[in-house]
């Protein structure tokens, strides 16, 4: 199973996009958590395999009311991860 950590920058947090995020990826059968930054990021560790990775990074800039001017992606060991939570 591939993992890969993100940060989104740009106009994500008040919009609702970690609900998005979070329904779009269960939807997929995707793992992992997405939390807001204090910084006004959103990060996410987000586990599955690769296609559906990919769909859900291009779904997010169909976010209504988000405006991405950045993503930065790391890749991430597997953690074990069996639901996709958003962390408050």
């Amino acid at each position: 199973m591939n993992c890969i950590h993100v940060i989104f920058y740009g106009n994500v947090q008040g919009i609702g996009f970690r609900a998005h995020i979070r329904a779009k990826a269960i939807s997929l059968g995707l793992y992992g958590w997405v939390k807001n930054l204090d910084d006004g990021s959103v990060e996410s560790l987000i586990c599955g395999n690769e296609d559906k990775i990919r769909e859900l990074m291009k779904y997010a800039h169909k976010i209504p009311g988000a405006v991405i001017d950045r993503i930065v992606e790391t890749p991430e060991k597997y953690d074990n991860i069996n639901e996709f939570s958003i962390i408050h």
